[in-house]
């Protein structure tokens, strides 16, 4: 097993609603613009190469939303999405 931070990786966890880590309960969250947000920030303050999404269940709708504002400007290159057990592609818009 793998370490993702000790390989110099930085890692941080949204639920679908854009609440982080235990707070999915809540009805209204910040929605994928704060994770967005919250990515830029971080990969501008890190230095970081590589960005990659991993989007579970509901939070495949979730991470293309993600990626959609991430090409806007200035955009942030994804190297790698994956969605799995992605349930939501074939709903909603």
């Amino acid at each position: 097993m793998v370490d993702l931070e000790q390989c110099g990786c930085k890692t941080e966890f949204f639920n679908w609603n854009g609440t982080s880590a235990g707070q999915f309960t809540k009805q209204q969250g910040p929605g994928s613009k704060a994770i967005a947000d919250s990515i830029r920030l971080a990969y501008a303050q890190s230095g970081f190469d590589h960005l990659i999404l991993v989007g579970h269940s509901w939070c495949g709708h979730t991470m293309l939303e993600v990626a959609q504002l991430l090409s806007r400007e200035p955009a942030i290159s994804i190297d790698l999405a994956v969605g799995l057990d992605a349930s939501s592609f074939s709903r909603g818009e």
